[in-house]
C-alpha cells in the first residue's frame, strides 16, 4: 500500500512511503532545503511529487494546524 501525505501549510512538507515494505519513497521538507524555507504547498508541487510515484497512492494525507475555535491549547 502506497500513502502520500502533506502539511499543505507554513513549512509545507510531502511524504511518500511504501507501508507493506515500510521503506521511505521520498521526503520533501521546506526546513531541509527541498524547498524554499517557510513556503506553502500547492496543487503543482502535489502533482510534481505524485508524479514520482509509479502508481496512484492508496491513501492520501493531510495533516497541519489545529488553530480553529475552540481549540486552545488547556494549561
Amino acid at each position: 500500500m502506497k500513502i502520500m501525505s502533506f502539511k499543505p501549510d507554513h513549512d509545507g512538507t510531502i511524504a511518500a512511503l511504501d507501508a507493506s515494505s515500510a521503506e521511505l519513497i521520498y521526503s520533501y521538507e521546506a526546513e531541509k532545503d527541498s524547498f524554499r524555507r517557510y513556503s506553502s504547498i500547492n496543487p503543482t508541487t502535489i502533482l510534481e511529487a505524485a508524479g514520482r510515484l509509479d502508481a496512484i497512492p492508496d491513501v492520501v494525507a493531510v495533516g497541519g494546524w489545529d488553530t480553529g475555535f475552540g481549540h486552545d491549547a488547556v494549561g
